[in-house]
């Protein structure tokens, strides 16, 4: 299940880990996670302050704290900004601030020369609305190849720097159906169109509206049942 963040036509951005939406900061849903770097003192977490507010398993922080190799003291905690805020307040933790993920090269659309895109710096790029045309380029392909092929079923070629779409030479095409960006509320753990691209409106098929169950190693009683905003 992933969330739906940007409709046909929106113009879509990730800036250090923000999301804009049409140059305007998205909504971020309530239970939203993300990974912080986080400074301590030295002093370990209390097991408690794990269990009771971070709602972490003490012997098994595996995913959900990392130490970080040769840095003494520091974490990357994943966590909602609620987490953060208590971390922040420990006694032990000199500084906390947003991760920002900077490797390129495995994001959509793959092409880290022409988009050296990143999952918390991303675009901007906009989705495609049904109807609307696009011009065809050899820098812009990669973004559009799979929607030509796969989801709209022409055929196309690219060669000796022409694009030649259904056995005839264009420069631009004109989509076919509507498109859509999805994301997961845990941004540092999911594999969502940032990775896939454009999700076509074939692909949609329902409304989540309840956690039914939820599981990391062992059920994670707190968030099951709850709604989805």
């Amino acid at each position: 299940i992933k969330r739906c963040v940007a409709v046909p036509g929106d113009v879509l951005q990730i800036k250090n880990a923000q999301l804009f939406v049409n140059n305007t900061p998205a909504f971020v849903p309530p239970g939203a996670q993300t990974e912080y770097l986080v400074q301590t003192n030295g002093t370990p977490f209390s097991e408690d302050f794990l269990k009771e507010k971070l709602g972490i398993n003490p012997e098994d922080t595996k995913g959900q704290i990392e130490q970080i190799e040769g840095k003494a003291g520091l974490y990357k905690i994943n966590a909602t900004a609620e987490e953060a805020a208590l971390i922040k307040q420990e006694k032990n933790v000199v500084a906390i601030e947003t991760y920002v993920d900077t490797m390129v090269g495995y994001t959509f659309p793959q092409e880290p020369a022409a988009y050296p895109f990143s999952i918390d710096n991303f675009g901007p790029i906009t989705v495609p609305k049904k109807g609307s045309t696009v011009m065809l380029t050899s820098l812009n392909m990669p973004l559009y190849r799979r929607i030509i092929t796969t989801y709209e079923k022409n055929t196309l070629e690219e060669r000796d720097g022409k694009i030649i779409i259904n056995g005839k030479e264009t420069n631009q095409y004109t989509f076919q159906l509507n498109y859509y960006w999805m994301m997961g509320d845990n941004r540092h753990r999911s594999q969502d169109s940032r990775f896939w691209g454009f999700v076509p409106e074939t692909h949609v098929v329902g409304k989540a509206s309840l956690i039914w169950f939820s599981w990391e190693k062992g059920p994670r009683w707190k968030r099951l049942f709850n709604g989805i905003k």
